[in-house]
């Protein structure tokens, strides 16, 4: 590696005299930077030297002969601009592209663009104006992205890992269903999905990946906005409301969104457990769950423009989840084999669940080479109130009998939240002629006091009589971090390195116990591309990462599953940390060849344990080390005018290595594949077809999995010269996106399996009125992201 640091800075210091310089900026006429325009000089007929515009929009061409010259600038959705010139000393350019749309009754249609793009340092899928991920919850949208993998749980990148998740370069400090009930938000207004794998220094060392999710930036002014409404068909009914409105001038713009939600979903779930000690009862719990929910969400948005270079910008959110599950499930026993018994469980668990986000954050530029200054402040709060209550009565197999064996299960708790994080961003191009610098700090604040109950009375008795079943937990967990960043363009090479430095500090209590500890270390980044042809790249990575526990993680409360299985966190778990290593092939912007490498030492893993006859328990542990590898391939293709075809294929695999006897059949493969076709069949009509599968045989950890599916169809049709959307979709058409792990150890084995309803079948009507000038795609400058929480 030190070798390439000194041919890098060596590089810059041997530059020949009589040779001069381009710098230069691309831009939209909003004034919004283009990352990844295509940019080509010409001397005669011949490319001398081409580049791309870097994230900050600016380009440089380095060690140029003096002489005639033609410039061609190109980019995806605009107009390409070319310009000819002579030069003799250095120059300093800028360009503005005029986005390619099509005027119709004050309604603009944007130039198509190519569903999948690769960036120097991210994957870009560009989502708009499919019909298949219209109207559709963003959790439903990520599922569909080639590179992630969605659950209840997490969002993960694969071949990365769990991921953190921002709106456009912002932080949301949420989780699983809180984190996608809050982005159903934006559920109409999403531009593209950001895949950011292997993040340099400037982001959050947190998390294995980054996901920014962009949306759409409407230039309209006065009075605008759309009233929408959705019904699905699952199981049960679900409803789904939400109107849109905003203003706008030249200086200020305000937009707020109102909606919720209203519904039902079947939750269908297998567990089973067979332990190797023939003194031990088998049990196998079988589980249709009618889930009730009804949610609402508040949104509101303003900026203001103090000046040309000066903006101010402010943002609130409220999401209200409450939820009202009804249980239903029959828990069979054995005994060598042969079933012996029957238990009937009926019971209710209730959430009800209010999170309020802030930000506000001042954009400005400086100086005359386009120097910015960015900072912001979140402030979320968020407050759970659970509870849980079921019995279970067992009977003879002929479910009439009873075995005068009952067990009475309660679990409750209170679990607020607040986060503060406060970040300031510097960047200083061309500081040092051809090198770009950026530099930044970030504080962040976390506080959680959470309450918590269980009990389980068998027979009517208690079987804690005598030991303390409620709890109060308090955790406190301070962020502090800065960074340094440098990159440059020489020719075809670009190379990026960066250094990052994060001290996380914690403080945790419960009636139980205290625990308290201190965390520091350095997170260095290198990027390496080279520029082969127009669209054709090969460029290698490192970033070395870290994955700190989650607030649930180490409260060391228990958290009741079943009758048999519970959890419980882990307040002595430390942060692990992960070695990245990437390297990519980019072949004309439509082939994307990847391989990936990491190591993640001292692992955060959820492992279970027979703590007690015929009970499991799941407990979080730093353990062991894990060992990830595998490739992925991408593929985006304009077939014909009107078809355009996307295809991905992963194969990953890991090895983990546990100071735990489990056993692993040699090294799991995850194998992947998805395909979308996107068809516009008139100007008005257009259809999506989805299809994703991943193989049986793959796992995590210390689990295996089976193999699922999943077939989508979508259908878009535009009515009212183009002001009433028409949207069809169905998901799931199969029903065939049931996942099954299977967990072995030398005391027993584990087999779950789940489907949540998937299939489902969904109509929706947009209005949309107001004037709507144009509509372009929001480019975005990377800013730091968190873990999700």
């Amino acid at each position: 590696m030190k070798y390439i640091y000194f041919l890098f800075f060596f590089s810059i210091c041997n530059l020949a005299y009589g040779q001069v310089s381009i710098t230069g900026k691309v831009q939209s006429k909003d004034k919004s930077v283009l990352s990844g325009a295509s940019l080509r000089l010409y001397q005669d007929t011949l490319v001398k030297f081409s580049t791309s515009s870097t994230q900050g929009g600016s380009f440089n061409f380095a060690a140029v002969q003096p002489g005639r010259y033609k410039l061609v600038i190109s980019f995806n959705g605009f107009q390409a601009r070319d310009t000819t010139f002579d030069i003799s000393s250095d120059m300093e350019m800028e360009f503005t592209l005029t986005p390619k749309t099509i005027q119709l009754d004050s309604i603009t249609i944007k130039a198509k663009q190519n569903f999948l793009e690769k960036k120097v340092d991210r994957i870009v899928y560009n989502i708009d104006g499919l019909s298949i991920y219209a109207n559709k919850s963003v959790g439903d949208i990520l599922k569909s992205i080639p590179r992630l993998n969605v659950t209840r749980s997490a969002i993960e990148i694969r071949g990365s890992g769990p991921a953190a998740v921002m709106i456009d370069d912002r932080l949301i400090y949420l989780s699983s269903r809180d984190l996608l009930e809050y982005l159903n938000i934006f559920k109409n207004d999403i531009a593209s999905i950001e895949i950011i794998t292997n993040p340099p220094a400037k982001y959050d060392a947190q998390g294995s990946g980054l996901i920014n999710i962009v949306t759409k930036k409407k230039k309209s002014y006065g009075l605008f906005g759309y009233v929408e409404s959705s019904i699905t068909k699952n199981t049960y009914w679900e409803n789904d409301e939400t109107l849109n409105l905003g203003f706008r001038n030249k200086n200020f713009s305000l937009v707020t969104s109102l909606g919720g939600s209203l519904g039902a979903y079947q939750e269908t779930t297998t567990a089973s457990t067979s332990f190797a000690s023939p003194d031990q009862t088998d049990w196998a719990d079988y589980a249709k769950n009618r889930n009730k929910f009804n949610n609402e969400r508040f949104n509101l948005v303003a900026e203001w423009l103090l000046s040309k270079k000066t903006k101010l910008y402010s943002s609130y959110s409220l999401t209200r989840l409450n939820s009202n599950d009804a249980q239903n499930h029959t828990l069979n026993y054995f005994n060598n084999g042969a079933q012996d018994s029957t238990g009937l469980t009926k019971g209710i668990s209730k959430s009800n669940g209010l999170t309020n986000i802030f930000n506000i954050g001042l954009n400005s530029a400086f100086g005359k080479k386009n120097n910015s200054l960015d900072a912001s402040l979140d402030y979320v709060n968020k407050t759970s109130d659970l509870s849980t209550n079921s019995g279970t009565v067992n009977y003879s197999n002929d479910l009439v009998t009873p075995t005068n064996t009952s067990y009475v299960l309660s679990n409750s708790g209170n679990i607020p939240k607040d986060v503060l994080s406060s970040k300031i961003d510097l960047s200083f191009p061309k500081l040092f002629k051809a090198i770009n610098f950026e530099t930044g700090v970030k504080y962040s604040l976390f506080n959680n006091h959470s309450q918590t109950d269980y009990d389980e009375l068998l027979n009517g008795v208690s079987v804690y009589d005598g030991v303390a079943t409620k709890d109060t937990f308090q955790y406190k967990e301070q962020d502090i971090a800065g960074y340094i960043s440098l990159d440059a363009d020489f020719k075809k090479w670009s190379f990026k390195t960066g250094l990052r430095y994060e001290e996380t500090i914690t403080n945790g209590s419960s009636t139980a116990q205290q625990h308290q500890a201190t965390f520091g270390d350095f997170f260095p980044s290198s990027f390496l591309q080279y520029k082969i042809a127009n669209g054709t790249s090969t460029d290698i990575s490192y970033s070395r990462r870290i994955a700190r526990p989650t607030l649930f993680d180490v409260n060391p409360f228990k958290f009741f599953t079943s009758i048999y299985s519970d959890y419980v966190g882990n307040p002595y778990l430390s942060p692990s940390l992960q070695d990245n290593f990437n390297f990519n092939f980019t072949l004309k912007s439509s082939y994307i060849f990847s391989l990936f490498y990491n190591v993640v030492h001292s692992p955060i893993v959820s492992l279970p344990f027979n703590t007690e006859k015929d009970f499991i328990e799941t407990r979080k542990e730093n353990n062991g080390r894990l060992n990830n590898y595998g490739f992925n391939f991408d593929m985006s293709l304009n077939l014909k005018s009107w078809w355009q075809s996307s295809f991905s294929a992963s194969a990953a695999s890991y090895r983990y290595f546990s100071s735990y006897n489990y056993s692993l059949d040699g090294a799991p493969w995850n194998i992947t594949l998805s395909t979308r076709q996107s068809l516009q069949i008139s100007p008005t009509f257009s259809s999506d077809l989805n299809f994703s599968a991943t193989l049986p045989g793959g796992g995590f950890n210390i689990s295996t999995q089976k193999g699922y599916s999943s077939l989508d169809l979508g259908l878009t049709k535009s009515l009212l010269k183009n002001r009433l959307i028409l949207t069809v979709s169905g998901q799931d058409i199969l029903r065939s996106s049931s996942q099954k792990t299977i967990t072995t150890t030398p005391d027993f084995q584990a087999i779950s399996s789940n489907y949540y309803d998937f299939r489902q079948v969904a109509i929706t009507l947009r209005y949309k009125f107001g004037k709507e000038l144009k509509v372009v795609r929001k480019k975005s400058n990377p800013q730091e992201l968190n873990r999700l929480r």
